[in-house]
């Protein structure tokens, strides 16, 4: 794995949670990557009038996806094509995982195939100006999640 860009973020939620989502995607995209290939983290801030989004993107060098299952891999047990075999590894539940995480934050995931192979999965957190509700703990996002 190599961390390409890492901006400094801060969100407010629950920290297994979000290290749930981000190593669920992270692992996923070990797993798929063709041999001799890295997978390539980004951590963006990205500014907005509400105060911006934490937005990771997860991309492999593998095969990707069927566009037409770009949407479904998020759904519990979802499995592609020969990933579907027992022997492939998982139960098809990291990504529905990371999907209810992440919305559970308030933010959104989705699944593109690059231009030039392998699968992006952009998990986004909304940040706002003022995080600072009792109930809720600072997470750094970082290099290191």
């Amino acid at each position: 794995m190599r961390v390409v860009s890492a901006d400094g973020c801060t969100i407010t939620g629950n920290a297994e949670l979000v290290r749930a989502a981000t190593e669920n995607v992270i692992r996923n995209a070990v797993s798929h990557t063709e041999e001799g290939t890295q997978v390539d983290v980004v951590l963006k801030h990205v500014p907005n009038s509400q105060g911006g989004d934490a937005v990771i993107r997860v991309r492999d060098h593998g095969k990707g996806v069927p566009e037409a299952s770009l949407v479904d891999i998020f759904l519990p047990f979802y499995r592609v094509g020969d990933a579907r075999e027992r022997s492939a590894g998982g139960s098809g539940l990291g990504l529905s995982i990371t999907d209810r995480a992440v919305r559970l934050h308030g933010g959104s995931v989705k699944a593109e195939n690059s231009a030039d192979g392998g699968l992006v999965v952009e998990l986004k957190f909304p940040l706002t100006a003022n995080e600072t509700p009792a109930a809720k703990e600072a997470i750094p996002v970082s290099s290191s999640v």
